[in-house]
């Protein structure tokens, strides 16, 4: 289940922030990927994922995933465009 639910969040997230799956799922620290991994952390959790399962999925640690979510958090208080792309995963999350 996890599985199939983390290929459509990622596809989802590739899809809205224009960015390749691959190059999301990389070890690459570049903004722009972070932001995306950060979208995807965060939407899997929502769905009610733990960070240990996200983390596995993702090749990183639970730590980072937990940073993840928590950077999320801070940077949606004044990132206009990081919200909007977020409802925007949301909604189609929803739909499917």
């Amino acid at each position: 289940m996890i599985t199939e639910d983390f290929v459509r969040a990622l596809n989802i997230v590739a899809e809205v922030t224009e960015i390749d799956s691959k190059d999301i799922l990389s070890p690459s620290r570049k903004m722009e990927l972070v932001e995306a991994r950060m979208l995807l952390a965060k939407a899997m959790n929502e769905m009610g994922y733990h960070p240990t399962l996200i983390a596995k999925k993702l090749h990183i640690t639970p730590n980072n995933t937990r940073l993840l979510i928590d950077s999320f958090t801070n940077r949606a208080k004044t990132d206009k465009i990081l919200i909007r792309m977020y409802q925007e995963i949301s909604t189609k999350l929803c739909r499917n």
